[in-house]
């Protein structure tokens, strides 16, 4: 009777274990690109969630469904904000029906854009990767003058670190035009801006920096263009005269 009773019960591990092998997700392993190692992301893509508003857990509100968090690691599911950034955060969220962006239908920006429940598309090569968003392109004239675009609109004054960069870059301008985009480039690879790493124009903080950095200037004459790119952080990449593109697009 207890060898009966100890079969059955092996049988029963056995049948157990069966089941949740069968329940478990297989793993995924994406097709990959012509040169056999680079996974293959290409095509339509699209978000069924509410990233867009919190990627958190959340109960629902108006116009926002509820959620299981999106986060997975810590696995408590939270973001591991600081308290002052927690508390930008709170403020954020209580101010949404006045003061999001997208409630003013301004594009969204990069990540959120990604988040929206609106189609993207991937397009790659081997060594390259762009997603093209289902929003159409917003078109911002610029007059004449020194302009400083970096995560924010053009010359946004709100941002300390973009007013005391579009200050230094029309004294610049303002200057002689010899040696002018040599003292641009001085000004992004510069450190200053205070204690704050995140407060300087050429960011280190960890993995969060400064990756790249364009200096275009574009004259009364075509010719005059100059097109210049630093393929990483402006204080260790050379830039790269580029303005052979500018001549290919006219």
């Amino acid at each position: 009777m207890k060898a009966m009773v100890a079969a059955g019960l092996l049988a029963m591990l056995a049948a157990a274990a069966a089941a949740q092998t069968a329940n478990s997700p297989a793993s995924f392993s994406p097709g990959r690109l012509s040169d056999g190692k680079t996974p293959d992301f290409r095509g339509i893509w699209q978000v069924r969630d509410t990233a867009f508003a919190n990627i958190e857990g959340h109960a629902a509100e108006k116009g926002i469904a509820a959620s299981k968090s999106l986060v997975v690691d810590p696995p408590d599911g939270k973001i591991p904000y600081k308290p002052d950034s927690l508390a930008k955060r709170q403020m954020n969220a209580r101010a949404r029906a006045t003061a999001d962006p997208s409630l003013k239908c301004y594009q969204a920006g990069v990540p959120r854009a990604t988040y929206l429940a609106t189609p993207l598309q991937i397009l790659q090569s081997p060594g390259n990767f762009a997603i093209v968003y289902e929003e159409k392109p917003r078109v911002r004239m610029l007059a004449p003058g020194a302009h400083v675009i970096g995560n924010a609109d053009p010359n946004d004054a709100s941002v300390p670190k973009i007013a005391r960069i579009a200050r230094s870059a029309e004294r610049i301008a303002a200057g002689p035009e010899a040696g002018a985009l040599e003292a641009l480039v001085d000004l992004c690879s510069s450190h200053e801006g205070g204690a704050r790493a995140l407060d300087h124009t050429c960011i280190h903080a960890g993995d969060y920096g400064t990756h790249s950095s364009t200096l275009l200037r574009r004259g009364a004459r075509r010719e005059a263009d100059v097109l210049r790119f630093a393929s990483g952080a402006p204080c260790a990449a050379s830039y790269e005269d580029l303005t052979p593109l500018l001549r290919a697009l006219d």
